[in-house]
């Protein structure tokens, strides 16, 4: 399982667990019911290094419901798991 950061054109991030980035889109528009082509011009997926895992953390700071946990223990305690991971609010 690899990682893929989601760049909207608003600056809001969406961060995915999945093989490939079809798979990663596939994974968020299942989960969040968004459809593909609600896409805009400009924004991105790519894939965030595993060299990165680290420095990216799971927080909620409204509902305490998340584990404090990097998105490098998510993918350990998580390898085979597609999901969305995060996101900022804008």
């Amino acid at each position: 399982m690899k990682i893929f950061q989601i760049t909207w054109t608003d600056c809001k991030r969406s961060w995915v667990s999945a093989t490939d980035i079809i798979h990663a889109l596939q994974t968020y528009c299942t989960i969040t019911d968004f459809d593909l082509s609600d896409f805009k011009t400009g924004e991105t997926i790519t894939e965030l290094p595993k060299a990165e895992w680290g420095e990216y953390h799971l927080t909620d700071e409204t509902e305490s419901i998340l584990p404090d946990m990097s998105f490098a223990e998510w993918m350990i305690k998580y390898p085979d798991s597609s999901d969305v991971i995060a996101e900022t609010e804008v």
